[in-house]
């Protein structure tokens, strides 16, 4: 990148991100829904540049609505470096409103430091300990899915007392290596609480394996409302990959250019395939499957169960080795 580009385009970053720390406290929408934000969509869209101006601007450990979005900016760029700047800021914080932003971009980053400092936290809690803040802890420490982190957040699970943070203690715990998590997991399925049963089932279908199946297959047959069944289905559609083709060989790939190379990063990134039609869905099924009357989307599950058992599983696993491989 040539001196005169990269000094203008740095000149915009630190423009755009001036403009946006000043209406974060002065507009409501914008908070509500940063990424519609045109200074949002610029920082992101010139991530090297944008960058550069967060690592000052972290490093003066900025406070109030310019630690706000700057915390939101450094999540979203996820530029682990930027986590050295993350401890600082927690101590500086006044309230457990905001410490639970600052560890929250922590777990985004789930860089080194802010690991290590998410862990020493729950290390020194005890179970008078804001709820949020131990649960977005623990959600940091599995989402990085390295078992020396479990017995931590073993720990601190006994005590969650909602279910929203008993289901996100099973999941980092699945995610550390504790096998029988999964299973705990699968409870909330009949949770009374929809958006729990709902990110029970998401869980389930993005770490699906035999026994989410049998989970899901479970929901599927006994779920009084036939909404709450049709998406136990998809899901398992969905985590099967049930009508896909078999794996082929993985097509070549560039590695993408330097982020210090790029002026505009949408021009250097190699084509994205086209979005598939909104009404798609896996083997030509029927797009909204809840419209399906209650014995017809039985049918539909006991073919999946059967194709999982003649093929499905031995297809899956081979998908699952070739994305290892790639």
């Amino acid at each position: 990148m040539q001196s005169e580009q990269r000094a203008r385009l740095l000149s915009q970053a630190t423009a755009r991100m001036e403009k946006l720390m000043l209406r974060w406290s002065v507009e409501p929408g914008l908070r509500q829904e940063p990424d519609r934000d045109s200074d949002v969509r610029w920082l992101l869209d010139n991530p090297y540049a944008a960058y550069l101006v967060l690592d000052k601007e972290l490093a003066q450990t900025p406070s109030g609505t310019r630690r706000s979005a700057a915390l939101y900016l450094t999540a979203r760029l996820g530029r682990r470096n930027l986590g050295q700047y993350l401890p600082a800021l927690l101590l500086d914080c006044d309230s457990d409103e905001e410490c639970l932003e600052v560890m929250r971009c922590m777990a985004a980053l789930r860089d080194a430091t802010s690991l290590r400092t998410l862990e020493a936290f729950l290390a020194l809690a005890n179970e008078e300990a804001n709820e949020a803040l131990l649960v977005i802890a623990v959600q940091g420490l599995g989402l990085s899915m390295r078992p020396k982190y479990l017995p931590t957040i073993g720990s601190v699970r006994q005590w969650f007392k909602s279910p929203r943070a008993q289901l996100e203690g099973a999941k980092a715990a699945w995610r550390c290596g504790d096998q029988n998590a999964l299973a705990e997991v699968g409870q909330f399925l009949h949770s009374p609480d929809l958006e729990v049963q709902g990110e029970a089932i998401g869980f389930l279908r993005e770490n699906f394996c035999a026994e989410a199946l049998g989970m899901l297959a479970g929901l599927a047959r006994t779920a009084e409302d036939q909404k709450v069944a049709a998406r136990a289905v998809e899901a398992i559609i969905e985590g099967s990959n049930y009508g896909e083709p078999v794996p082929g060989e993985q097509k070549e790939t560039t590695d993408p250019p330097e982020l210090d190379d790029l002026v505009d990063p949408a021009a250097s990134l190699p084509e994205q395939p086209e979005e598939p039609p909104a009404d798609a869905t896996p083997g030509g099924l029927p797009p909204d499957l809840s419209k399906l009357s209650a014995q017809e989307l039985q049918e539909l599950l006991q073919r999946m169960e059967t194709w999982w058992t003649a093929e499905g599983a031995e297809l899956f696993e081979k998908r699952r080795q070739t994305e290892d491989v790639s």
